[in-house]
């Protein structure tokens, strides 16, 4: 029997939320795979409640597609994610603006405390780069100072974890999104307005990039098994 997952912080339906994400993102749960009450409830070991609470935030989130027992991680497709960067791309950089300026001290601290030390192929830098990419992103949209924008950033940028990044030149990926996230940070940091704006357009620009290639390969993969 696999040992339950030890949830700390947060409400309980928001940790469990985090942890579907993170498997989503990971791949552990790939598109299709089923999202069972009574089997993440085993799996976890806590009450359905939460449970039910997570799946539903995931599936008005995008990232989950049918209910009950029909419930699946949901597969997207280039064209939506083309559009969804498009949005992304006009509320963000607008987002970034606005925040400069407003990040305190502690979200500097912050920050600083999330991001990976150096560069390295594992797994533990990968789940630092996660984590990293989670924080900045968020906090560039809770600074914004507009709720609506934050919680439609948060969904589209949670979203986009549907998407499977290649094992194929994982440290070269990490390291080009590490720097590009630093370069975000540190136009945070001068309270430089436009360089924010153009360091989070050319991040998004080629995360747009890295997500189509991901999801055409993977098409020709089904495409020649088939």
């Amino acid at each position: 029997m696999s040992t339950p997952v030890t949830f700390s912080t947060a409400t309980l339906a928001a940790q469990v939320y985090e942890h579907l994400l993170r498997q989503v993102s990971t791949g552990a749960y790939r598109p299709g795979h089923p999202l069972r009450e009574r089997d993440l409830v085993a799996e976890l070991g806590v009450s359905r409640t939460p449970i039910r609470e997570a799946l539903l935030r995931l599936t008005e989130y995008g990232l989950v597609e049918g209910e009950g027992r029909s419930a699946r991680v949901r597969q997207l497709t280039v064209p939506e994610v083309v559009d969804l960067y498009r949005v992304r791309r006009s509320l963000e950089s607008e987002a970034v603006r606005q925040a400069c300026g407003g990040l305190t001290a502690e979200d500097f601290a912050r920050l600083a405390a999330a991001e990976p030390a150096e560069v390295a192929d594992s797994d533990e830098f990968e789940a630092a780069c996660y984590r990293f990419d989670m924080e900045l992103h968020r906090t560039v949209a809770e600074r914004s100072g507009n709720p609506l924008l934050a919680r439609m950033l948060r969904q589209l940028h949670d979203c986009v974890q549907l998407v499977h990044k290649p094992v194929a030149d994982r440290r070269g990926r990490l390291a080009r999104e590490l720097e590009q996230h630093r370069a975000i940070v540190a136009a945070l940091r001068a309270e430089d307005a436009t360089a924010a704006r153009r360091a989070m357009l050319a991040h998004l620009h080629s995360s747009c990039q890295t997500q189509v290639r991901c999801l055409s390969a993977a098409a020709r993969e089904v495409a020649t098994a088939s």
